[in-house]
């Protein structure tokens, strides 16, 4: 009965543990409401005197297959929060990445009509500079566009 009691005290910590993800506004509040009343109930069960092992009804079997399930579920629920803090902090990167780029392309657009004038006019229009340069400019307006 004392495995059974750990068990159930962890999956006692794993609901609580679970309500402060669920009580987040992406869960509905009926799966925190869920949580909260299986937790009570395992409390009340926990509170109750130990008492001699007797087979296994089926009943327990199934309440056991659910604390498993459940479990899986809070173990899951816990992959997918870090993957999404993972997701979070790599977006926030990758913005701060991009606005490094668009400066640096600002810049080289910059560059590139700067330098382009020391160019005689024959080789800006044998190789289209000006292409270039509105091409560099339209993209980086589509990019600030986005921003």
């Amino acid at each position: 009965m004392t495995d059974l009691r750990d068990a159930a005290r962890q999956a006692l910590e794993a609901l609580e543990e679970a309500t402060n993800y669920t009580g987040c506004e992406a869960w509905s509040p009926s799966m925190t409401d869920e949580c909260l009343a299986v937790a009570v109930a395992l409390k009340a069960a926990l509170e109750q005197p130990e008492q001699e092992q007797e087979p296994k009804s089926t009943w327990q079997k199934l309440y056991e297959a659910a604390i498993d399930q459940r479990n899986e579920a809070v173990a899951e629920l816990r992959r997918l929060h870090a993957e999404n803090v993972l997701l979070h902090e790599r977006h926030h990167f990758d913005n701060g990445v991009l606005a490094e780029l668009l400066q640096a392309l600002k810049d080289a657009t910059d560059a590139i009509e700067h330098w382009g004038t020391y160019a005689t006019d024959y080789f800006q229009k044998k190789w289209d500079l000006q292409r270039d340069i509105n091409a560099a400019r339209a993209a980086i307006a589509r990019a600030e566009g986005q921003a």
